[in-house]
């Protein structure tokens, strides 16, 4: 097995024993809690996951990307973009549920570290694609998921409330991001700094001048102007959908909603994002050869097609007729969302991993203007729903329609970009 398909294997072994260990706890959890709770926690969980996503501005992005020469003074940017914006939404978090009449201390601290939690684990992620560190992921994702599971267990016993959830998702979170963290990024530094004395004996004792700083960061900047506001607005259309349903329909819907999507995404975590990671890994290190990354797109775009086709469909097919004995009877409602949701899964499935080729190349405006389309897609559904009063079904089957859609435009442009790139590689030969 060649060391890319070895990567990809290992990725999916550890996301596999998470959803694992998701899936057995699953027939337990929605008879310990209601669908109340769950929607109450689910609509808290997605306002955490969309400041969380961008409490470092974007720039974890970059990371796989940046020399080692500026790699210490990139951390210290995140961590002062980290302790800004993450005060700063805490600040006017507090603000709005005291103005709303519903101030609590605790649950403004809760949904703090659930904000921390969210940005250091994706922050965690980037720095595992860096240094390549894909077991050490693996086995502390399945750690997580143990770890929620067992304490959502036993808060259970304590209080049944959206809370205990939440500080459970927040602490489960918090230390992971933290493990991987600490692992990686002194080992990361260490290697990266002796590589450099290694190159360059001259450089010992050298400071990066503010001018030196200020020009490496404008190398950047469409990670922090293009690509944070294009990640914003994805994790917005992610957990957006179960905040509208919330809010258009009922809480109890958007809970057996929420189950819907958390399943339709077991395909997209088990085998896109690790065939993503590899792919973003394999592609920065040949981003000097575009013609290499249009190789490993052409591949991996045939790859991810057969193995939704092939596997996947029929995967979730059968298990829809597994589900029902599973849960409760008031969940049963999320298998048929599921069936309904298949057609933008193949999309999500094909397209997600391989949209990382807009930042390999730093073309952030395409992922802003997907956002952008993609977000205005699920706003659609849910407000013609409202306006006509339309059922559930109808809003969501439109909302697959419209997001499918927008999936296959944005594929098509990330193919737009590789072929511009490979045709100015040429250029620059002749």
């Amino acid at each position: 097995m060649s060391g890319y398909w070895k990567s990809v294997a290992t990725i999916i072994s550890g996301a596999a024993g998470a959803q694992f260990v998701f899936f057995l706890s699953i027939p337990f959890l929605t008879r310990l809690y209601s669908p109340e709770i769950f929607g109450k926690y689910a609509e808290l969980f997605s306002l955490a996951s969309i400041f969380g996503m961008v409490v470092f501005l974007g720039l974890e992005r970059a990371l796989p990307l940046v020399p080692h020469t500026f790699l210490s003074q990139f951390f210290k940017w995140l961590s002062n973009a980290f302790v800004g914006i993450s005060l700063i939404v805490f600040f006017f978090y507090g603000l709005y549920l005291f103005l709303d009449g519903s101030f609590s201390l605790l649950k403004c601290i809760l949904f703090y570290l659930l904000i921390v939690g969210v940005g250091l684990l994706n922050l965690s992620s980037y720095v595992v694609v860096r240094t390549e560190a894909f077991k050490l992921e693996a086995g502390a994702r399945v750690a997580q998921s143990i770890m929620m599971v067992l304490l959502q267990f036993v808060a259970a016993f304590i209080a049944k409330s959206s809370l205990i959830l939440m500080s459970v998702d927040a602490f489960s979170r918090l230390s992971t991001g933290i493990y991987i963290l600490v692992r990686r990024v002194s080992h990361l530094l260490a290697c990266d700094n002796s590589r450099l004395k290694e190159k360059n004996s001259s450089l010992k004792g050298a400071r990066i001048t503010p001018e030196c700083q200020r020009f490496c960061l404008s190398d950047y900047k469409l990670f922090y102007t293009y690509g944070l506001f294009s990640t914003l607005l994805v994790v917005s259309a992610s957990n957006l959908p179960v905040f509208l349903t919330s809010l258009v329909f009922s809480p109890s819907i958007a809970a057996t909603f929420f189950l819907a999507l958390r399943l339709s995404t077991v395909p997209i975590t088990l085998i896109g994002t690790s065939i993503g990671k590899v792919y973003f890994s394999e592609a920065s290190k040949n981003i000097s050869n575009p013609w290499r990354v249009r190789e490993l797109f052409i591949q991996n775009l045939r790859n991810l097609s057969l193995l939704f086709i092939c596997v996947v469909t029929p995967g979730i097919l059968i298990g829809c007729h597994i589900l029902p004995f599973l849960f409760d009877s008031e969940w049963a409602p999320a298998v048929d969302y599921l069936l309904v949701l298949l057609p933008m899964m193949f999309f999500q499935f094909v397209v997600s991993p391989l949209s990382l080729t807009v930042t390999i190349f730093k073309r952030q405006q395409y992922d802003a203007i997907f956002s952008i389309v993609r977000l205005f897609f699920i706003v659609v559904p849910f407000a013609s729903s409202h306006f006509f009063d339309a059922d559930f079904l109808i809003c969501l089957h439109l909302l697959v329609f419209l997001s499918s859609l927008s999936y296959g435009l944005f594929g098509f442009s990330c193919w737009k970009v590789i072929n511009n790139e490979c045709k100015k590689s040429v250029e620059a030969v002749i």
